[in-house]
């Protein structure tokens, strides 16, 4: 009965990463052509591609990284917040991170992973901690947590931005970054 429960509280983090895996490894295994079809290119922006990037990805070692960045964070915020909050900084990070990609990249690039949803998750925590130390009257205990999310994905981070390419790919800054807005944002949507 515990585990029914535990695992119901928190199904959004089981559905967004199920999504995130079923999706990879059908365009990682069975269908290649899916990477192509929804990655993001800004000179040709389609609508599935708009809304379908976050969900292909390179290969097997860039959904493992994603994935694992972002499932510690997403209980977090389930626990915090709620499976509404995850939904939200989910959705509102890749879409922005869509868009940045659109307006701020080069046009013969293709950008593809759920990096910008990881970024968002650690905008959302940023822009709480920001939240309480200005505007609770009682710090809440939590900001410990969001101090240390900050603290050691920012420094994984760091170091990931320190390498312009990964396997001979150019990393997204655009991507990230938007997505990390998007998380600053979907926290400014849900107050």
């Amino acid at each position: 009965m515990a585990i029914t429960t535990l695992l119901w509280q928190f199904y959004g983090v089981f559905l967004i990463s199920g999504l995130v895996l079923t999706i990879s490894m059908l365009q990682l295994r069975i269908f290649p052509s899916l990477r192509t079809y929804f990655a993001l290119q800004p000179s040709e922006p389609r609508i599935a591609a708009f809304v379908g990037n976050g969900f292909v990805h390179a290969d097997f070692e860039h959904l493992l990284n994603n994935l694992r960045s972002f499932m510690p964070m997403a209980l977090i915020i389930i626990y915090l917040f709620g499976n509404v909050a995850l939904f939200s900084v989910v959705i509102i990070s890749l879409l922005m991170a869509s868009a940045g990609i659109i307006i701020c990249s080069d046009k013969n690039t293709m950008h593809l992973g759920f990096s910008g949803a990881c970024f968002g998750c650690t905008g959302f925590f940023l822009a709480d901690f920001i939240r309480c130390l200005m505007f609770s009257e009682r710090i809440p205990v939590h900001i410990i947590i969001d101090i240390v999310i900050i603290y050691w994905y920012l420094q994984f981070y760091k170091r990931l931005l320190a390498r312009t390419s990964l396997n001979g790919r150019r990393l997204s800054v655009e991507g990230h970054l938007f997505g990390f807005m998007g998380g600053v944002t979907s926290l400014l949507v849900m107050q």
